[in-house]
């Protein structure tokens, strides 16, 4: 089954896009440094880089370690390129979008990632 989820034009008071997902959205936040461009969360694990005039996502971060569901990521005020996120399991971690590498981890662990550009 799939959720659906609305990105809403208040100014003009319609929908502007909407955005399926097996699951409902845990995490949403706006990349500054992209116009238009978003990321959201939904607890599997996966990051979702998405632009608003586009229906599909853009890229998607897998991160896959164990029972690890990423429920949110936020970016750092200002020009970095980085998001922090948090695990259901208490982990946090950061991740450079550039490089694409996990920065830093809270617990040394057999972390891995897969990028899916």
């Amino acid at each position: 089954m799939f959720v659906a989820h609305s990105l809403w034009d208040v100014k003009n008071n319609q929908e502007y896009m909407s955005v399926q997902c097996d699951r409902g959205l845990t995490g949403f936040d706006w990349i500054s440094w992209k116009a238009g461009n978003f990321v959201t969360t939904n607890g599997s694990g996966s990051v979702v880089e998405r632009n608003v005039s586009q229906n599909e996502p853009l890229r998607t971060v897998r991160f896959v370690s164990g029972k690890t569901s990423v429920t949110k990521a936020t970016f750092f005020p200002g020009k970095s390129r980085s998001f922090a996120f948090s695990c259901l399991d208490g982990r946090v971690g950061i991740y450079n979008m550039e490089k694409h590498v996990v920065e830093f981890m809270n617990v040394s662990c057999a972390f891995c990632y897969s990028c899916s550009l």
